[in-house]
């Protein structure tokens, strides 16, 4: 696999504050592989680092070609879709022709984000199903409203420590519209104490 470098740019460093600022999530819309669309998107979040993933494949996408850009496309709740950071390689992979052979392969770039950024993630995969994730807790309140902007009340919630054992633990949950849930905790949690994750 071809050694990818990059990272955020001026447009991402911007959004992301923009964000931060205003309390609205990062919409991860696409990851872009010399620029088509990956398929089978993954997001996840570890500390200051959003990790995405994609597949390239030669089935159903370009054969017979060297891929060697990656870009990564987000918004801050549908607003400004923009390339927000884009990776490189020298050289890059070969794509072999769909006649010699198929060929699948999965691309990871992280984008690294302020250690303050308890800004939430969303996003969403082609069979429409889409999550967000936020850390939670400000060290005075218990409870906390969330915009995950994934358009229904049937999302399904989960609370885990933002730490080691990384358990699970059960919030009052309430759905007050399609695009906001409230979770209610029975004492104040410490800075950014659980992670929550909405899927739906």
């Amino acid at each position: 696999m071809a050694n990818f470098t990059g990272g955020l740019n001026a447009d991402g460093k911007s959004l992301i504050s923009s964000a931060i600022a205003n309390k609205k999530p990062i919409v991860i819309n696409k990851l872009l592989i010399n620029g088509a669309e990956a398929k089978n998107l993954v997001i996840n979040r570890d500390g200051n680092k959003i990790k995405v993933s994609g597949q390239y494949d030669n089935m159903t996408m370009a054969d017979n070609r060297t891929l060697n850009k990656i870009d990564v496309r987000a918004s801050v709740e549908g607003v400004g879709d923009k390339v927000i950071a884009s990776f490189t390689a020298s050289q890059g992979d070969v794509v072999p022709p769909r006649s010699a052979h198929p060929w699948v392969a999965t691309y990871t770039v992280n984008l690294v984000v302020s250690s303050d950024a308890s800004v939430g993630i969303t996003y969403k995969v082609q069979s429409g199903i889409g999550k967000y994730e936020v850390p939670i807790g400000d060290g005075s309140n218990r409870e906390y409203t969330v915009t995950h902007n994934l358009g229904t009340r049937s999302v399904i919630v989960q609370l885990y420590q933002n730490g080691q054992p990384y358990e699970e633990y059960l919030f009052e949950v309430y759905r007050p519209n399609e695009n906001q849930i409230k979770v209610v905790a029975n004492r104040a949690l410490t800075k950014n104490e659980f992670v929550l994750v909405v899927i739906g």
